[in-house]
C-alpha cells in the first residue's frame, strides 16, 4: 500500500464516519433526556438506501430526502410503538404508586444452581 492509498483510506474513514458521528450526537442528547434508542444506525442505513434509490429513479433529491425520511420512520415506528403502548396501558391501566415515576423492569437470569431476579428499579442517583 502506498501512502496515497493509505492517505484515501483515511479520507474515507473520516468522511463516512462523520455520519456515525451525528447518529452517536443524536442519540447522546436522547439519551440525556432519558429515551434509549438501539435503532438508531439501522434507521440511518435504511434511510440511505431508500434515499439513494429513489434519488436513482426519480433524479429528484427532495423526493429522495421524503422516501429517506419516511424509511427511516418507518422502522422506528413498530419498535417505539410496541413498548411504549404497553408501557402506557400498564400505567393506566395498573396506576403508579405514589412517588414512583417509571415503572421496574425484571429479568428471569439463568445461572448453574438456580435462577435468579434482576431488578432495575429506576433509581436515579441524583435523588
Amino acid at each position: 500500500m502506498n501512502e496515497a492509498s493509505v492517505i484515501g483510506l483515511l479520507e474515507a474513514t473520516v468522511s463516512f464516519g462523520a455520519l456515525l458521528y451525528l447518529a452517536a450526537l443524536g442519540e447522546m442528547i436522547t439519551e440525556k433526556a432519558g429515551i434509549l434508542n438501539l435503532g438508531v444506525e439501522g434507521m440511518m442505513a435504511m434511510g440511505a438506501v431508500t434515499g439513494f434509490v429513489v434519488a436513482l429513479h426519480t433524479g429528484n433529491p427532495w423526493v429522495a430526502l421524503a422516501g429517506a425520511v419516511a424509511a427511516g420512520a418507518a422502522v422506528a415506528l413498530p419498535p417505539g410503538l410496541v413498548p411504549g403502548g404497553l408501557g402506557a396501558a400498564a400505567s393506566i391501566k395498573l396506576r403508579t404508586l405514589p412517588g414512583v415515576d417509571r415503572p421496574g423492569i425484571a429479568t428471569v437470569m439463568p445461572t448453574k444452581t438456580s435462577n435468579f431476579v434482576l431488578l432495575d428499579a429506576g433509581a436515579n442517583v441524583e435523588g
